[in-house]
């Protein structure tokens, strides 16, 4: 996962740096750094990142332009 890919999600889901950090009970300053790619996302935790993101995108209650906005290519595996 690039910090690109990583800074859009989260974009996506609506979260400030802040609050995404709590969803993946990280610091702010690490998903600084893995935005503007001072540190790399391993594997294992782009996968886990990836599906809490997209939980959130399409987590009931979300509107459809959200769902189904300026990205549509994002979708959970299975959909």
């Amino acid at each position: 996962m690039s910090g690109s890919e990583l800074r859009q999600l989260r974009t996506i889901a609506g979260l400030t740096q802040e609050q995404a950090a709590r969803e993946l009970d990280v610091t702010q300053r690490t998903i600084w750094r893995w935005e503007h790619e001072v540190n790399r996302i391993d594997e294992l935790k782009a996968k886990a990142i990836r599906e809490i993101l997209l939980a959130v995108i399409f987590a009931p209650g979300r509107t459809q332009s959200v769902r189904n906005g300026r990205w549509p290519h994002v979708r959970p595996a299975g959909v």
